[in-house]
């Protein structure tokens, strides 16, 4: 019984847990370029990229210049099928050796902290906190200087206190 239920066991985990390959997703960074293959060589993004990509880059500007030649071209005005599927695949491949290139990572390497301990979002509560706590400090301050947080003590009468502080 035990051998039955143990081969079923490892016959249920190999057949569910074999895993699918999937393409991992980097991060996009602000004032990236959308076409890497549209990108001029003389561009500071560009001279970050390898120089295996920078050439295969070139290569298939090349050959998108003879496609715009070609009557496809001319007729449906973009380029083969093949060849867009090639320019996908240069621009993924151009965005990742750009997000993993030792210069990209090194100018940046925290990049989601904007001080030394806190996110962008951290930074803007305690800004707005701590605004709106001057604001309201301010408010009682104003209150203080012109005298306007107690209630006269030179009337005969007994003085309420309005305020609600005790």
């Amino acid at each position: 019984m035990r051998y039955r239920s143990l081969m079923l066991l490892l016959f249920v985990a190999s057949a569910s847990g074999c895993a699918t390959e999937a393409r991992t997703t980097l991060p996009t960074k602000p004032g990236m370029p959308t076409s890497w293959v549209n990108e001029p060589s003389s561009s500071s993004q560009f001279s970050r990229l390898p120089s295996w990509t920078k050439e295969e880059i070139i290569q298939l500007r090349a050959e998108m210049a003879l496609a715009r030649q070609n009557h496809y071209y001319r007729y449906w005005g973009k380029y083969p099928p093949d060849l867009e599927a090639r320019i996908q695949r240069m621009d993924a491949l151009a965005q990742d050796a750009y997000l993993t290139s030792n210069r990209t990572v090194f100018n940046d390497l925290t990049p989601e902290l904007l001080t030394l301990t806190e996110r962008p979002v951290d930074v803007t509560s305690d800004i707005s906190v701590n605004t709106n706590s001057d604001m309201r400090s301010f408010w009682t301050d104003l209150g203080r200087v012109f005298m306007l947080d107690t209630p006269s003590r030179l009337s005969p009468y007994p003085i309420v206190n309005t305020t609600g502080n005790p």
